[in-house]
């Protein structure tokens, strides 16, 4: 039994990142990303039994059997689908400059990774297969402080942060 899967992915996205020095030492920071993604699956499950492993009443190897296939014509669900998932995410953020050598920072920002397919059609109750249905997106919520730190000759860096992530 072979199983061929074919996965296509079209991805795009738009990031704008502003920062406004509002204050001396203060800067906001402002970013906004736009992603779009499109994902097309298709599989082709095929028995090729050409070396006659299974001798089938003594009849000839099959060399293809089209099954879970587009080739099959009694087929009745689909072996080609696609979605589209668009989303668009922001980050905020202000930034301390507490010394030439020092900078504090508290940020806000979401996250996104597109949805997808499972790749398998499974058996229904009627034991007929399913169509491929599509799993949802993950969405993601960052808070992070952090801090970036050197030495005024420039020899020691220290930068670390802290994050909580939904």
């Amino acid at each position: 039994n072979n199983q061929a899967f074919d996965i296509a992915i079209d991805s795009k996205a738009l990031f704008a990142h502003l920062v406004w020095d509002f204050a001396e030492d203060f800067s906001a920071v402002l970013g906004l990303r736009y992603t779009d993604e499109e994902k097309t699956q298709s599989y082709r499950f095929f028995i090729d039994n050409s070396a006659n492993v299974f001798n089938f009443a003594g009849l000839p190897p099959i060399a293809y059997l089209p099954t879970l296939n587009p080739d099959n014509p009694f087929l009745t669900i689909p072996t080609t689908y696609s979605e589209d998932w668009t989303e668009t995410t922001p980050k905020i953020g202000l930034d301390w400059r507490v010394s030439d050598t020092t900078l504090l920072y508290v940020s806000y920002a979401e996250g996104f990774r597109s949805g997808g397919f499972n790749g398998r059609p499974t058996p229904n109750q009627q034991g007929q297969f399913s169509a491929v249905q599509p799993y949802d997106p993950e969405y993601n919520d960052t808070y992070e402080f952090g801090w970036k730190m050197q030495t005024a000759d420039n020899r020691i860096r220290l930068n670390g942060a802290v994050f909580y992530s939904e």
